[in-house]
């Protein structure tokens, strides 16, 4: 089976920063929808499936003609990376039984589109996008505080199976983001994970004032 760009930088990046990656053999896989990897961390298994964010349609016509841009371009923040998460939590619920946790490692393959794995679009796709409540009484408007609304893929009853999104930078070297899920079912100790080239963050409730956002862990 050809492996794809994302799998092979996936690879590449835990060889080089010593993460015990053991590849879940293809039989195996097609046997039934299963993760692609597991990370062998001392006694715990962490299942984990790569995804990759390939040019649409309009992307690849509008890189063609040199045209393309955010502006241009469709860009619901969060949407592509909805649909990745969907379809890895559907993969990690065959193997993350009991106390595994399951990561999901998402490579963005559209470089003239970093935006679709910024932070800001993590945290649309993940807890919902950034929004506020216009009122316009007689008295005058009232503008609420800001606050995550609209499709997530991070709720108390959904995906509950993905410990945590994993982002593979662009750049090199190559950096992981790790992304927890407040939600998990079972989540990922972020010791786990404090090694070189590896952030981690969680999301924190809003303060009176201030935007929800993200926290380094």
């Amino acid at each position: 089976m050809i492996k794809t760009e994302s799998e092979l930088l996936w690879e590449q990046f835990c060889r080089n920063v010593g993460l015990p990656l053991v590849p879940i053999p293809t039989e195996a896989r097609a046997a039934g929808r299963t993760p692609d990897y597991e990370l062998a961390l001392g006694e715990l298994r962490v299942f984990v499936e790569v995804k990759q964010i390939d040019p649409n349609r309009e992307e690849v016509k509008a890189k063609q003609v040199h045209t393309a841009s955010d502006e241009m371009l469709d860009n619901v923040p969060g949407s592509r990376l909805r649909g990745k998460i969907s379809e890895a939590a559907k993969q990690l619920r065959t193997r993350c039984k009991h106390e595994q946790p399951g990561l999901v490692v998402v490579y963005n393959n559209v470089y003239f589109r970093r935006v679709l794995t910024s932070e800001h679009n993590v945290l649309a796709a993940l807890y919902g996008r950034l929004a506020i409540c216009l009122t316009i009484p007689r008295a005058g408007s009232i503008i609420s505080e800001p606050r995550l609304r609209g499709n997530r893929s991070f709720v108390p009853n959904q995906n509950t199976v993905v410990s945590a999104l994993g982002i593979l930078s662009q750049q090199q070297p190559t950096e992981l983001a790790i992304y927890h899920n407040n939600f998990a079912r079972v989540p990922i100790d972020p010791d786990l994970f404090r090694i070189a080239r590896v952030q981690q963050y969680r999301h924190y409730p809003a303060k009176p004032g201030a935007r929800p956002g993200w926290e380094e862990i």
